[in-house]
């Protein structure tokens, strides 16, 4: 009886630890379409993104202002540009001590490309980021991911990205 009461404290300290580190020191995941198999599970609400929106402004050429815009404030978040053959590129300005470009599972490419939380802070929105491409003329989707809580996160539908 001790040792099935010992084995369901480990395992419960396991998934403990587990599920806790998953998300609070960053994604879990470096593409927005894994998250729904990463420990969080299936998108809250896949059909309306939960009133998320990402929003583009032109700044000085070639720079790009991309704001995330929602009904709530996020726990996390990821965001990157993909190009049509699905690697990430162009590069993110971080000045926000919130934010890193520490992401699990982007090590063979460029860390200044994709971008995510480091804490589990509460962030309110907008989410304001600045991006510029590789070159002159880059054309790509923007993409994202928005955790509010644990259970609670969204893929935000792809925007279309050109400079």
């Amino acid at each position: 009886m001790i040792l099935k009461i010992l084995n369901i404290c480990i395992i419960s300290l396991t998934c403990l630890t587990y599920f806790t580190s998953a998300w609070p020191g960053g994604a879990g995941v470096c593409d927005v379409n894994k998250m729904k198999d990463s420990p969080h599970g299936a998108a809250y609400s896949p059909q309306n993104a939960g009133e998320f929106s990402i929003n583009m402004t032109k700044l000085t050429s070639p720079k790009i202002k991309i704001s995330v815009n929602g009904p709530k404030s996020v726990k996390g978040f990821l965001i990157y540009v993909q190009n049509d053959g699905g690697e990430h590129f162009g590069k993110f300005e971080n000045t926000n001590p919130l934010f890193s470009f520490n992401v699990k599972g982007c090590d063979k490419q460029d860390q200044t490309n994709t971008l995510t939380h480091n804490s589990a802070v509460e962030k309110q929105l907008p989410l304001d980021f600045e991006w510029s491409p590789e070159t002159d003329n880059a054309n790509g989707t923007v993409q994202v991911v928005v955790v509010v809580s644990f259970a609670e996160w969204y893929k935000l539908d792809g925007q279309s990205i050109s400079s």
